[in-house]
């Protein structure tokens, strides 16, 4: 994984600290020395290589032990973790990109999920729900009902025979 063998590791453990990204260093370091403080389980998660080139990720799990010499020995496993933080940060991206396009729509989007024994739920209101509706969607999140307060009596009844076609149909 580092690029380096085990025993020039061991023969200087500064080698693979050397390989450590500048930005893990310390909160790597911080989490090891309260492992060896407090012997519970070492974990972490780090990049490793030159700043300008790719990069791996790492996590660490280790449980520490303390021996007679007084010296703490770490037994554990280093896993290559770079395809899962490369999808998160790939979703995070995606989500931050989908939430600035759905703040400057005009109107709303939405998600909303009707079960088949009749209740409902929003799964989604993007943030122009407050600009038509007056109140934070957070509340149309936590209950649908507030969001059927609004809809004009005489509307009701066309509103939920369309969405029990939708429903039939599965399609808009």
């Amino acid at each position: 994984m580092w690029g380096i063998s085990a025993e020039s590791a061991i023969a200087d453990v500064n080698q693979w600290w050397r390989q450590v990204h500048p930005d893990d260093v310390q909160s790597l370091r911080n989490a090891l020395l309260r492992s060896a403080r407090s012997l519970t389980v070492w974990t972490a998660e780090w990049r490793i290589g030159p700043v300008a080139q790719p990069q791996k990720w790492l996590q660490v799990s280790a449980q520490p032990q303390a021996c007679d010499s007084g010296d703490i020995v770490w037994d554990g496993l280093i896993l290559d973790i770079t395809e899962r933080k490369t999808a998160e940060i790939a979703l995070r991206q995606s989500e931050t990109r989908f939430q600035r396009l759905a703040s400057n729509l005009p109107g709303v989007l939405y998600g909303y999920r009707l079960c088949p024994e009749g209740s409902d739920a929003f799964t989604y209101i993007s943030s122009g729900f407050a600009d038509l509706y007056g109140f934070a969607p957070e509340r149309a999140l936590a209950d649908s009902s507030v969001v059927w307060d609004c809809v004009h009596p005489d509307d009701v009844e066309a509103l939920q025979l369309s969405i029990a076609q939708s429903q039939h149909t599965l399609q808009a």
